[in-house]
């Protein structure tokens, strides 16, 4: 499929609500699994979605699972912090150390999971480079 329209516009997911920085410093979030956990906005690095559920990979190196898919959290997260800009993940731009340019776009994050830290590229659709490249040179 190629995609001719790639303004900011032109990108089909949009995050919820608009937060001030120390809001989002203080914001909590609850996720859904064999009961409620609460977390915070800044602790979130990444929301990889799989199928029906979510992965909330965290800044302490923990995964945790949700029974929610991408569809219910991206209202409850701030817009201009979160972005969603591949059909599987939803980013905190916090986290983003960079990104690479060319055929394939890609954000590049830290997977702490593992020690020492390695780099992981999470791919951005073409309809949504535009906005991501907005929101990153915003947020940084």
């Amino acid at each position: 499929m190629k995609y001719k329209n790639t303004t900011p516009s032109s990108c089909p997911w949009k995050m919820g609500t608009k937060m001030s920085r120390e809001e989002y410093l203080k914001a909590k979030i609850t996720i859904y699994n064999e009961g409620k956990i609460k977390i915070g906005l800044a602790d979130i690095m990444r929301i990889e979605g799989c199928g029906s559920y979510s992965l909330f990979h965290m800044s302490n190196g923990k995964i945790l699972k949700s029974s929610y898919g991408l569809s219910h959290y991206m209202p409850l997260l701030p817009e201009g912090i979160f972005g969603r800009y591949c059909d599987s993940f939803i980013i905190n731009l916090e986290y983003v150390l960079d990104f690479t340019k060319g055929q394939n776009w890609s954000a590049v994050m830290e997977d702490r999971t593992k020690t020492p830290y390695i780099k992981v590229f999470i791919p951005i659709c073409r309809a949504c480079r535009a906005k991501f490249e907005q929101d990153y040179n915003k947020y940084w």
